[in-house]
């Protein structure tokens, strides 16, 4: 299998999180640990997360600036931090469908948590997050794109609700793989 090869997930129903911020200031979150939302500044913030979180991507300013740059506007209403104390610790946006051909579909994206932080249950409750800002945007579906080297990451969307989209027999494949490997791993 290809570890860097694009898969794509969906979730066709966002209705358990059409309660605007049900996820903000969650209780399921531990104590010292809060989500934020964007402002203007915390961009090198998100560069430092992701690049620290990402063994697979350069994550630069330029980056950023492609992923977000002509919608930095949208940000604060579409873009969640993490955070333990004063610290950042993660990330996940909430972002615009661009490349879905169904009207109300929003796309998570760069949902990241700093090494140091991951395998802590902390990602449930970020990504929950993120997907809790959809049904405000008007958006009744969500998708993702992932690569399949993320194995947790790609376990932590199965457990949400998100579903393979499966486009081909080399995709079909890469699935078989990853979900053998979950299972074996009992994750």
């Amino acid at each position: 299998m290809d570890k860097m090869k694009l898969l794509k997930m969906s979730l066709e129903d966002l209705s358990a999180f059409a309660e605007p911020e049900v996820f903000l200031g969650n209780p399921s979150l531990p104590e010292g640990y809060s989500l934020r939302r964007y402002s203007p500044g915390l961009e090198k913030e998100w560069i430092r997360i992701q690049d620290e979180a990402d063994d697979y991507i350069k994550v630069d300013k330029k980056l950023f600036k492609r992923e977000f740059g002509t919608h930095l506007r949208e940000l604060p209403r579409r873009m969640l931090f993490l955070a333990h104390g004063k610290n950042l610790i993660g990330t996940a946006t909430a972002w615009l469908d661009d490349i879905s051909d169904e009207p109300g579909t929003g796309r998570l994206h760069w949902v990241a948590i700093v090494p140091e932080y991951q395998g802590r249950g902390l990602g449930i409750t970020l990504t929950h997050s993120a997907l809790s800002l959809f049904p405000a945007l008007g958006c009744s579906r969500a998708y993702l794109l992932t690569n399949a080297v993320r194995i947790p990451a790609i376990n932590l969307y199965l457990k949400i609700g998100f579903k393979p989209l499966i486009g081909g027999a080399e995709e079909q494949s890469a699935w078989e793989e990853i979900l053998d490997i979950i299972e074996s791993l009992h994750l």
